[in-house]
């Protein structure tokens, strides 16, 4: 929405009022409107999957399966800042994704486990269509139909002591590579316009994640009243940078969106009586998140 207002003047922003008057535009002020801007998109899935479970001895189990996925996403937009406003895109994406769980128990305290599987992150709608949208501080970001998706492998070696029924200490150490890692970039330029983007060709993740389940406080019945419940995960990530993305020959960066650590923990406590008293306690911490 605009005005045509040559020879008009407002006050103040806080007196448009004074200006859009009837008599006003009966005199020359003309009130401009565009057509709105607009995407519409859907998202068609089709998949299937194998899996089998399988034992090998008292110890070792596990299961190993495979899935096949298609997706197909369709976009269709109608924008002032496309040529010809009116465009679509079309992609379709069909590809197998095998995953691995084993687990071998060392004796009825402890195990151990090992994860490894192929996933994919799909772009969104918002990432797909040319739509500016402007946020309530003045940034512009804007969606690349050119975005692909990103391939996803995944492995982790997990360790578990269960100290009692219901008690849980656990380690773990995990590996992410992503193939074509998707961030909101700031395009070259004078315009100052984010863009979704393909920025590098691999990103990778490695950390440690350490969980605990513990009972503090049991009644006469042995049943849990006092709870703690934590959650540590500590990550290291790097990605590499497509020329485009590179600025004073830096080739690498940080993830994006991604905090190198995160912390959770919950106290809770139940009196396990016939009128039921609960209340529980959460922290959280998050560091800093990387923004390119």
């Amino acid at each position: 929405m605009g005005v045509r207002a040559r020879g008009f003047q407002v006050p103040s922003v806080d007196q448009f009022s004074e200006t859009f008057t009837t008599e006003n535009f009966e005199n020359g002020l003309v009130l401009r409107e565009r057509e709105a801007d607009r995407y519409d998109a859907d998202l068609n899935a089709m998949a299937g999957y194998a899996n089998l479970d399988f034992h090998l001895g008292q110890k070792l189990s596990g299961n190993g399966g495979v899935r096949f996925e298609r997706d197909e996403i369709n976009v269709l937009w109608d924008v002032a800042n496309y040529v010809g406003r009116v465009g679509s895109i079309k992609k379709e994406y069909s590809k197998l994704y095998p995953s691995l769980n084993l687990k071998y128990t060392l004796n009825d305290k402890h195990s151990v486990r090992f994860a490894s599987s192929l996933t994919q992150t799909l772009p969104e709608f918002k990432e797909l269509a040319p739509f500016e949208y402007v946020s309530p501080t003045g940034r512009v970001t804007r969606g690349d139909p050119d975005l692909e998706k990103s391939d996803v492998f995944n492995v982790d070696f997990k360790y578990e002591f269960f100290p009692s029924k219901g008690q849980l200490i656990s380690a773990t150490a995990f590996y992410k590579d992503i193939k074509n890692p998707i961030n909101l970039a700031q395009t070259r330029g004078s315009s100052g316009i984010f863009e979704y983007a393909n920025t590098g060709d691999n990103a990778n993740i490695f950390g440690f994640e350490f969980e605990t389940r513990i009972e503090l406080l049991k009644n006469e019945d042995e049943e849990s009243l006092l709870d703690f419940n934590t959650n540590i995960t500590k990550m290291w990530f790097n990605q590499d940078l497509l020329e485009d993305f590179q600025y004073k020959g830096i080739t690498e960066s940080d993830l994006q969106g991604a905090s190198d650590l995160i912390l959770n923990s919950s106290l809770s406590y139940n009196s396990k009586t016939e009128k039921e008293f609960n209340a529980t306690l959460t922290g959280n911490y998050s560091s800093d998140k990387y923004s390119l």
